[in-house]
This record gives C-alpha cells, sequence and structure tokens, in this order.
C-alpha cells in the first residue's frame, strides 16, 4: 500500500489539473459538497485508484480507463467530474482551510484502513503458523485424572519446529518425573514406526508458571508427524491424579533454506 501523505498530492492531481485560481471570480458551486461527503468522496478515490495497483484486479479491468473508475466513484456519490472539480476549485482558493481540514481526515481515514488492515494480515499470518491442532487448554484433572496429553500434527516437510507452551504444575501433583515427550515420527511398516525424539524436558512441581520452548530441525523427509505427550510421566500403580495446567500452545515452522550454489569465481 503507497504511504498515505505521498498519494494525497497525486489524487488530487488526478481529480483536477492544479492551479492557480483568483478568489473572487471563484463562486460557490450549486452542487456544493460538503466537508465530510468530499472527504469519503476523495478516500474512496484513493481506494479505487489503489486496487487498481493490484495486479488480478488491474487485468480483470484490463480494457478500461483509469479514469472511468474514478468517475464510477464520483457517479457512486451522485456528482459528475465537472461538478467535483468546480468544488475543488471553490475549496482550494475560497476556503483552503477546509480543504486542508479534507485532507487531514483523508490522510486519518486512509492510516486507519492500513493499520486495520496491518492487523487483520497479522492475526492471518499468525493463526495460519501456528500448527498445534489440540485444545486450547488443558487443565487436569478435570481433562483427565490421569491421562496424558497426547497430540499427533502432520508436519511441513523439513525445517525447524518450535513447540512453545505455558505450563504450571502444582505441589499436589501425583504424577512422577512429569515433563515433554517429543518425537518426529514416520510410517516404516512397524507397530511404533520411526521416531526422531527431542530431548526430554521436565517440569517443576512447585506452582510457578513457566513458558516452554522446545525446538527440534528436521532433515529427514520420511518423518510426517510430531507425535508424542505435552504432560508425560513414569507409569505408577494405585490411585493418583494429575493438577496442572497447559496453556498458549503454539507449534511454530521454519522452513529449510534451500542450498546455495557457490558464487562462480570467473565472475
Amino acid at each position: 500500500m503507497k504511504k498515505p501523505a505521498n498519494i494525497l498530492l497525486t489524487l488530487t492531481l488526478v481529480i483536477i489539473a492544479a492551479g492557480c485560481f483568483k478568489k473572487e471570480s471563484v463562486q460557490k458551486p450549486e452542487n456544493f459538497i460538503h466537508v465530510n461527503e468530499m472527504t469519503d468522496l476523495l478516500t474512496e478515490l484513493y481506494l479505487a485508484d489503489g486496487l487498481l495497483n493490484n495486479p488480478k484486479i488491474r487485468n480483470q479491468f484490463n480494457d478500461k480507463d483509469s479514469n472511468l473508475n474514478h468517475l464510477d466513484v464520483i457517479d457512486k456519490h451522485g456528482f459528475t467530474k465537472p461538478q467535483v472539480d468546480l468544488n475543488i476549485e471553490y475549496y482550494f482558493t475560497v476556503k483552503p482551510n477546509q480543504f486542508e481540514e479534507i485532507f487531514g481526515k483523508v490522510l486519518a481515514n486512509l492510516s486507519a484502513m492500513q493499520a486495520e488492515n496491518t492487523q487483520q494480515k497479522g492475526t492471518r499470518e499468525k493463526a495460519n503458523s501456528n500448527l498445534w491442532n489440540g485444545k486450547v487448554i488443558y487443565n487436569m484433572p478435570n481433562d483427565g485424572i490421569n491421562n496424558p496429553v497426547t497430540f499427533n500434527i502432520p508436519l511441513r516437510g523439513p525445517g525447524e519446529y518450535t513447540l512453545k507452551a505455558r505450563v504450571i504444575a502444582f505441589g499436589d501433583d501425583q504424577t512422577i518425573d512429569p515433563g515433554a515427550t517429543i518425537y518426529f515420527w514416520g510410517d516404516d511398516g512397524t507397530e511404533e514406526g520411526k521416531r526422531d525424539h527431542w530431548d526430554l524436558h521436565y517440569y517443576k512441581k512447585d506452582g510457578k508458571p513457566t513458558l516452554i520452548t522446545l525446538s527440534k530441525h528436521l532433515t529427514d523427509t520420511s518423518l510426517t508427524h510430531l507425535s508424542g505427550w505435552l504432560y508425560n510421566y513414569t507409569s505408577q500403580p494405585g490411585h493418583w491424579e494429575m493438577h496442572s495446567r497447559i496453556s498458549n500452545i503454539t507449534l511454530t515452522h521454519k522452513k529449510q533454506e534451500e542450498d546455495k550454489e557457490p558464487p562462480d569465481p570467473l565472475k
């Protein structure tokens, strides 16, 4: 997206040929466009112009003159091109302060739209980048008296996989050696499958929230899933209960950089 501050002048030049007018010779147009309406009109004219910078949209309307797109916007607001020109001439010459106010509002509109678009894009990217396919929050024993938190997530090819979570293991948790057991898995025809284990990570049962970050690089393309137990423990007999909470779980993948050819010494 163009910087709003840089496009406002371009926008004006598209609408009228900038010039100097004598104040006494410029009369208020019969079809006067008030400040708010003019602000909306100029904002939409910029957006129409900006959309044509998108290759897909530009190709779709390849046979249509860009000026016709401006005329469509003007017509939508119930005006003609000459009427808009006269209004801009009037504002520019007779009411320069209001003209400056209009441009300030247009800039504010465009900046707000740009900020909202950036925020939405970041939200979408964040959602798409998190491969975790389980629950958002696990509370034990509500989610199982002594069931480990298992997972099985399809991989996206070679690269570095990083799992992050917020874990609280309470002091009255009755598991032995609670921790995370994670491995890359692939089907090799055996019951257990082919496994490439991550380093073990153990949790302290102190009731304090701990942010964990675990990662491992994958190069073996025969491994297709990330599997394991997010809250695992050593087996023990008798009746016992877990007391823990796991939240803010994310699994991200950083693609493996392709090998670059060494530079040609003759070049």
